[in-house]
């Protein structure tokens, strides 16, 4: 049976949650309102996947996935979202989340998620595709990447632009072009690497160490 820990620091949201998860066959050995309650408490229950609420007061979800990517990395992330957006998404991910689900998603998607995080260590959407998630598996060098896909230094700079929480019409401002230069960047990287958003270029520029995390 999987274990599951559950930290919302919405009370009915959470104890909904539970019961949900209860029914669904998970076993829930700890749910906590807060990110610090969470750590304190981890090393006594052991669980194999965390539901982590993306936004909390204290410590945000971006904050304790990051401290359990680094001291508890058996334990795998699941964020748990209102918030569709790719910034939200992408410092999750940035932090060692496996996956995301929305707070609206049905029984049966978190269900879908869940297992997946725990047996396949991700959690594939139409915004975090299996191809994307699977380049993270190979071992290819920026250079050769760059080399082969002809991917140009001014694309290159606009790929680690997108790995921080500016807009795209910031980032125009901080490589001095329009925002539609911008556009044709982003719609060349891709079609270049065979992508469909944000989300995707973040993760080959985290693969390619193009970024820090």
């Amino acid at each position: 049976m999987i274990k599951l820990a559950l930290t919302d620091d919405h009370t009915l949201v959470r104890k909904g949650l539970v019961a949900i998860l209860e029914e669904l066959g998970y076993d829930c050995v700890l749910d906590t309102d807060n990110g610090e309650e969470l750590i304190a408490h981890l090393p006594e229950v052991e669980p194999d996947v965390v539901l982590m609420d993306y936004a909390m007061p204290e410590m945000d979800g971006v904050e304790v996935t990051t401290y359990l990517t680094e001291n508890f990395p058996d334990i795998k992330v699941l964020a748990l979202t209102m918030n569709d957006d790719d910034l939200s998404i992408i410092r999750m991910i940035k932090a060692g989340a496996r996956g995301y689900i929305l707070k609206g998603a049905t029984p049966a998607e978190l269900q879908l998620a869940i297992d997946e995080v725990y047996e396949k260590g991700y959690h594939y959407t139409e915004r975090v595709t299996g191809s994307i998630i699977n380049s993270l598996d190979h071992e290819k060098s920026t250079q050769t990447i760059f080399e082969k896909e002809h991917i140009t230094p001014r694309e290159q700079e606009f790929l680690q632009w997108s790995c921080t929480d500016l807009s795209y019409k910031e980032i125009a401002d901080k490589m001095n072009v329009s925002p539609r230069t911008v556009d044709g960047y982003r719609e060349s990287l891709f079609e270049k690497l065979n992508m469909r958003s944000r989300i995707g270029l973040v993760l080959f520029a985290i693969k390619n160490e193009l970024v820090q995390i």
